[in-house]
């Protein structure tokens, strides 16, 4: 039969390059860039290398540290959190006004349990690219907590990043594109779904996903001081830079500029052991085959329109780089008519390089197997399924969703058809 991610292409309004790159920065702090999925009902370990065990509520990153995690609950894959944003007259005029610029609202968060909590005085803008909808529609959200009041947190938290979901017809792409990376150890948010209401209405079943920003990093590295970049659509290539969302004021790309010339140099032959002073070798090789495998066409290694949706951390205590992704709600999913990205076409300068060294293409074709087989040892139907269940009353009665009930059911037949038929193509080429 013709596969149903064929169908998946138009369903998903995939027309890529879903990062929303206009970021809040931080000035010393964090810098928040956007992409939709704008992106659990296991509970996951998030220990970096720890992979995800089900049942088990959500862990820490690493260089978190023991003691319990005030925004683990946020994030419960096992948990629907509904949020209220409040906003007044003026903010609503503003926000018509001027979108992507934060002005003051409230948030209510009222648990599974029935217990409320509201915080007052924080910043709300909307957010997103392709995706971006205004108030007349199912608009998306960033909230930052210190925007107006300084240091203000929420349950440990600066921001909230609430995704419409408008790509992502079955709701559950970007959880179990996220679930996936950190199983096996690349640093990804935690994520669930949502009910998010403005001033009492409801707005519909949003994406929860746990913003990058220095609250994330001190759960997955040891030191937040470090530089972060967002994806500009640039690749690592002389005269290409990337978007500096921490220490703005300092403004100091040495480090960036160090990593890019270091691929321009590297040799064929000592490729891996080139970059190993700048670049997490190990971990990028993970996360571009995990792009592979999870179908990520509008992400770095296998972009078809750009490098899209992902971030890259210098860390101050090692020296050397991570890939972080973003804006999964593509994944799980085809484009155009073939289904499945061939995990040999590489887009990036680092994967094509890669892929012409004999030792670093002989490394890459290991990890794609042992990512493979992390892929089908999640038992990611089951988890999807469960996940469908948790959500399908809300996905129904969503107001504002630009689909119908149908299409629902729909993509989340493409999403199963994917996760069973993933395998198998990704082995016929290894």
């Amino acid at each position: 039969m013709v596969r149903t991610s064929i169908l998946l292409a138009g369903l998903l309004f995939s027309s890529g390059c879903s990062d929303d790159s206009d970021d809040d920065g931080e000035g010393e702090g964090e810098g928040e860039g956007e992409g939709e999925g704008e992106g659990e009902g296991e509970g996951e370990g998030e220990g970096e290398g720890e992979g995800e065990g089900e049942g088990e509520g959500e862990g820490e990153g690493e260089g978190e540290g023991e003691g319990e995690d005030p925004s683990a609950e946020l994030y419960d894959p096992e948990q629907m959190p509904h949020f209220d944003i409040g906003l007044p007259p003026d903010s609503l005029e503003a926000l018509r006004d001027e979108p992507r610029t934060y002005t003051v609202g409230s948030l209510t968060y009222t648990a599974e349990d029935g217990s409320v909590e509201t915080i007052e005085d924080i910043g709300v803008r909307l957010k997103g690219d392709y995706n971006f909808r205004d108030l007349e529609g199912k608009a998306a959200f960033k909230l930052k907590f210190d925007e107006l009041v300084a240091d203000q947190t929420f349950r440990g938290l600066k921001r909230i990043t609430l995704n419409n979901c408008n790509e992502d017809w079955s709701y559950v792409v970007e959880r179990l594109a996220y679930h996936t990376y950190r199983a096996a150890g690349v640093p990804a948010p935690r994520a669930n779904s949502a009910v998010v209401s403005v001033n009492g209405e409801l707005w519909g079943l949003y994406a929860n996903i746990e913003s990058e920003d220095k609250t994330f990093l001190r759960r997955w590295f040891a030191s937040d001081e470090g530089n972060l970049y967002e994806s500009t659509g640039n690749d690592l290539l002389p005269g290409e830079l990337l978007e500096l969302e921490t220490n703005e004021e300092e403004n100091d790309l040495s480090d960036l500029e160090a990593l890019i010339a270091s691929i321009d140099a590297a040799g064929d032959d000592t490729f891996l052991d080139d970059l190993a002073p700048v670049l997490d070798t190990e971990e990028w090789l993970k996360f571009a085959a995990l792009e592979g495998v999870v179908n990520q066409w509008d992400g770095y290694d296998y972009g078809l329109w750009g490098r899209n949706n992902f971030r890259i951390y210098d860390d101050p205590t090692t020296g050397t780089f991570s890939f972080i992704p973003w804006g999964q709600d593509d994944a799980f999913s085809g484009m155009g008519p073939d289904p499945w990205l061939s995990v040999w076409a590489a887009q990036s300068v680092l994967l094509e390089r890669c892929l012409d060294s004999e030792t670093c293409s002989a490394r890459f074709t290991e990890v794609l197997g042992e990512m493979l087989e992390l892929f089908e040892s999640l038992d990611l139907e089951s988890t999807a399924e469960v996940w469908w269940d948790q959500v399908r009353e809300d996905a129904y009665d969503d107001p504002r969703k630009e689909f119908e009930n149908d299409n629902f059911e729909a993509a989340v037949e493409v999403v199963t058809d994917f996760i069973r038929g993933r395998p198998g193509s990704v082995r016929a080429e290894l």
